[in-house]
Order: C-alpha cells, then structure tokens, then sequence
C-alpha cells in the first residue's frame, strides 16, 4: 500500500522506520482492517500522517479510530542543549515541531479532527478514555528494558480478540545498542502468528504478529520478560501506576511477581561496579551537553 506521503521529504527526514517499514506498517492495516488503532511512541508524527492518510484514501476515517500515544508531550528530540533539535529544524517542520506528533499539524492539519491524540505519562494513564477492543497497535517506544514490555502488558487487558501487534526495532541491539534487546525479546515471546516483511531478511527490523487467544500461560510467560536485566528503573509514580494497573487487571500473584522483579532489578542497580558508575559520572561532568547523545554510544561500547 503506498500513498504520495510515503516518500514526502518531511516524513523521510523525521521518521525512524524505513519506507519500506512505513509501508509494512500501511500494508498490515491493509491486510487486517482494524477498526480502533493504538499507535504507541509517536515522536514526531510520521506514521500518525501516513496512518491518517491512508485511512482519508480507503473512506475509513468515519469507521476507523487512530489513537496516538506518547510519554513526552514534547517531540523528544526537541531540546536545543542536545544537538539534535539544530539539525531537525533545518529539514523544516514548521512552528509546532516542539510538539510529540507536530507532523499531523503540519502536513495534513485538516485531519486532526479525526486524531485521537494522548500525551504525557504511560499509556495506563490513557487506556480508560481510548477504550477497549483495540484491534491493531503498534509499539515502538524506548527501546529499553522493561519499556516495551510495561507498555504491552498495560495495553494487553483492552486488546481485541486476536488484536494485531506490530513491533519495530527488532534488531536494535545489533545495530544500535548491544544492550537493547527488549524489542526482540517481547516480539519473540508474543503467542500467535508472526509475519515478516520481506525485506532485509534474516535481520528485518519490523514484524506484526496476531495474537492467539490468550490463555493464563500466555499471561505468566508475558510477565516473565521483566525478570531479564532492566537498561533503566522508572521513577516511582509510574512505577506504582503500573503496579495499581496489574492489581486493576490482573490475577493477584501477578502483582506480588512484579514487586519481586522491582527488587531484584534495584539491586542489580546498586550492585554496578563503583568505578565504573564513577567513570559514567565523570564522563557526563566533562563532556559538553550537547554530545550526550554521541557519549551514550561511547559509554555502551566501553560499558557494555
């Protein structure tokens, strides 16, 4: 499925797939016809435009819903101290490009109206107001354990029968950060049936799985991922927004297993090796700020 914003200079310069990923994306709701949609991790719009396009084109806009879910209200690159917002705005972008999803205004504003837009805090903070019976939704997030799979197992009590899950960055931590493999875990634990696009084969960095029926071993296995190593430990309130939503949807041992996790991850925080934690310290002290980003590929080659 290919729509003339596809390759728009604007949506090749800000998105983080592919055209052919962008595609992927088009060509699975093509496929499926889902009727409600959960785009979670917008940044800065892409594949809100094209979704919302495509759905104008197939006269689907009045039958289909396109929810759009970010943490950030900001685009995350928008940060005039990091390097990144100089090179962004010289591709254009308009004068809401410090807004998470601000491509939807500029380049099909006579489509907001028909944008479900949520912003600020996880998806659980939004889930009430989107609704169940979510048919397709697509994650694509931190990249970072437990990210993704906190946001799948929010997500997954308000997920229609045999919803289908598209994921990206699948093979992150081999081109990007070693560290990141959280996208290929989740998408590898997923129970259902998987398709590939074909391109990129055997390392393609996108995929859409059709949930089987869940079943409680499927639930148990989901929950089990968190025991993996975490990049990071949410502050406290999300934390705790996570663990009223396992107590809200979930069978109360899940709950008392989440808690364990959080232990055990906090200790594996506390237990980092002190000269490496005072290396990490001193790097961030002596490097300008806006090379953080270019330092954080430093330290993951030295660090691991």
């Amino acid at each position: 499925m290919k729509t003339p914003l596809l390759t728009h200079p604007l949506i090749a310069s800000y998105s983080e797939m592919s055209e052919n990923e962008r595609k992927f994306v088009l060509d699975t709701i093509a496929t499926h016809k889902p009727r409600k949609i959960l785009e979670l991790g917008i940044a800065a719009g892409a594949n809100s435009v094209l979704i919302l396009d495509f759905l104008r084109e197939q006269n689907l806009l009045e039958s289909t819903q396109l929810h759009s879910c970010d943490y950030n209200a900001t685009y995350y690159h928008h940060n005039t101290s990091n390097g990144y917002y100089q090179v962004k705005v010289a591709h254009g972008g308009g004068a809401n490009n410090s807004l998470s999803g601000f491509l939807v205004q500029e380049l099909v504003p006579e489509l907001q109206n028909k944008w479900h837009l949520h912003t600020g805090g996880l998806v659980a903070n939004h889930l009430d107001n989107i609704g169940k019976d979510i048919d397709l939704c697509i994650i694509d997030t931190v990249h970072s354990a437990p990210g993704e799979v906190l946001d799948f197992l929010m997500v997954l009590p308000y997920l229609s029968k045999n919803a289908v899950i598209i994921m990206h960055d699948l093979v992150f931590h081999i081109f990007a950060e070693k560290n990141s493999s959280i996208c290929a875990l989740l998408f590898q634990a997923l129970q259902g049936r998987k398709v590939f696009p074909p391109f990129d084969e055997p390392l393609q960095n996108i995929g859409s799985c059709v949930l089987a029926d869940l079943t409680p071993s499927h639930i148990q296995q989901y929950f089990r991922i968190l025991n993996f190593p975490w990049c990071y430990i949410p502050n406290d309130k999300d934390l705790q927004v996570f663990r009223n939503w396992i107590v809200k949807h979930y069978e109360p041992s899940f709950s008392v297993m989440f808690d364990r996790f959080v232990e055990i991850q906090r200790k594996w925080q506390k237990r980092e090796n002190p000269l490496k934690r005072a290396t990490k310290k001193l790097l961030k002290k002596i490097i300008p700020q806006r090379f953080h980003p270019f330092a954080k590929r430093i330290k993951a080659k030295l660090f691991g």
